[in-house]
């Protein structure tokens, strides 16, 4: 047997496991429990059209109401190891600048960023 008849033997069963593979990938059910709503059951299909339009909706809002500069400091944050303090962020940062201080609402308004609590 040369590897033409090997490849021919051995792809087909390959083949049909994929197919059968994907299909019950296809069928799979996906559960998410929201609170106060109850539980929602999606196709992976459905799952992810709806993950999708999330994230598109998201990504207009994200580009209407953030400016150019808070954006870039939002991926600056996103770019941090772990929880990044204030005045490591922001050089300088000070409570009374209204320009730092509503770049930090922006963000916390879209849900972005939350104040961290130390006691």
């Amino acid at each position: 047997m040369d590897w033409l008849e090997f490849g021919k033997v051995a792809v087909w069963p390959g083949v049909i496991l994929l197919i059968v593979i994907l299909g019950l990938l296809a069928r799979r059910k996906i559960s998410v429990e929201i609170a106060n709503v109850g539980k929602l059951t999606l196709s992976s299909k459905e799952a992810g059209e709806k993950l999708s339009e999330l994230f598109s909706e998201f990504d207009k809002v994200y580009k209407t109401l953030l400016k150019e500069e808070h954006r870039r400091f939002f991926r600056q944050v996103l770019d941090y190891e772990g929880t990044p303090p204030v005045k490591e962020m922001i050089p300088g940062f000070k409570r009374d600048s209204e320009e730092q201080l509503g770049m930090l609402r922006a963000l916390r308004g879209l849900g972005l960023i939350a104040p961290v609590v130390r006691w």
